[in-house]
């Protein structure tokens, strides 16, 4: 859709305009690990206020801390091991068949996939 920006490419023009964008090289020569986080780090709003209008001290704090303030797991990852570790679990009988004959598994699942039209 034309109304959707991506928000790390706007969040940076937006930032450069108003003059709160972080000078990447001059962190890295002054401050590298603070330089890194922002670099490597996700996109936060905390970047925008290490300089320029509107900074807080605690900007380079937050962007030190930010992952420390995050769950350690989502559900979604949880639930997907959960359930590669039972997929494992129930078929490790069939597992050294797979791995000696991997295609005896597209025999299996052939009438599950959709064939190509064939051409009239």
């Amino acid at each position: 859709h034309t109304i959707q920006v991506d928000y790390i490419l706007y969040m940076d023009e937006l930032a450069k305009q108003v003059g709160v964008r972080p000078p990447i090289l001059k962190l890295l020569l002054t401050d590298p690990r603070l330089s890194v986080n922002v670099i490597f780090g996700p996109c936060t709003p905390y970047q925008f206020r290490l300089h320029g209008p509107g900074q807080w001290e605690g900007a380079r704090q937050a962007i030190l801390t930010q992952w420390d303030r995050r769950s350690s797991h989502s559900l979604i990852f949880s639930v997907s091991v959960a359930a590669l570790l039972s997929a494992l679990y129930y078929s490790r009988d069939s597992l050294h068949t797979f791995i000696a004959d991997p295609s005896s598994l597209l025999d299996k699942i052939r009438a599950f996939v959709p064939l190509p039209l064939s051409a009239q």
